[in-house]
Formats: structure tokens, sequence, C-alpha cells
């Protein structure tokens, strides 16, 4: 994933996830079955395969194959990406705590933004906040 592979500040591990989800998206504009996606992606939280599936016509085995084939990632790191972006957008903007933003980009509650956060950018939506707000230590 993007922690993997990014710099120590968080700023820059988020630029990275913004990059990563740039490129993909040029993916899905560039594919007839994909481009059908894009409407969907304003509410990411609530997207689910058989969703994504329907709306490219593909059963959702099916799917999933296509997805990765063409866009480089599965889906559900695709759907993780773009949810954990938009709470990284979130923590920097509003002054809500871990729980309200994780319900608010689809996630059921903050452990599981934790987690995501930190498989995509290394550390957690807190110490993100914290880093980014006012500064490393």
């Amino acid at each position: 994933m993007i922690a993997d592979r990014a710099p120590a500040q968080p700023e820059a591990r988020q630029a990275q996830l913004l990059e990563q989800l740039d490129e993909w998206e040029t993916c899905l504009h560039e594919d007839y079955r994909l481009r059908r996606l894009l409407p969907l992606e304003s509410d990411i939280g609530a997207l689910t395969l058989v969703a994504a599936a329907d709306a490219a016509a593909l059963q959702e085995s099916s799917f999933s194959r296509y997805f990765h084939h063409i866009v480089g990632t599965r889906f559900r790191d695709w759907k993780t990406a773009h949810k954990v972006a938009r709470a990284l957008d979130l923590l920097q903007k509003t002054g809500q705590d871990v729980e309200e933003v994780a319900l608010a980009v689809g996630y059921q509650d903050g452990r599981s933004l934790r987690r995501a956060t930190r498989r995509f950018i290394g550390v957690s939506p807190s110490d993100f906040r914290e880093q980014v707000v006012s500064g490393p230590s």
C-alpha cells in the first residue's frame, strides 16, 4: 500500500494517496464499462460491489477481475482509498472527532477508519490530524 513506500511526513503520504486516486480515476474515465461508476463515487461509503457490478453490466466475480485488470487494484482497495482520502480531508478541515469522520465517510465506527488510515498512510487519524494541524513534534 501507499504507507509501505511513503515518505515519513503525513502530508506527503496524503499527497501520494491523492496521486494514486487520480491515476485510478484516469483508468475509470478511459474504460467504457468502468466510466459508469463515476457518478456513484459521490456516495462511496454506500457503494457496494453488487451496485458497482450492476453499473458496469457485469456479474460480481467478472467485475472484480475486470476492475483489477483495468485499474490495477482491487475494487475494495480503490473504495477504501477514497474513503481514507475523504476522511483525511475532513480531519484537516473540521473539528469532528474520529468517530464522526468515520461515520461521515461510510465506516460503521472509528476503529475501521483507524485501521484503514494506518494501512494507507502509516499513521492513525488522530496522529495525522495532530501532525498536519500542529506540525511535526
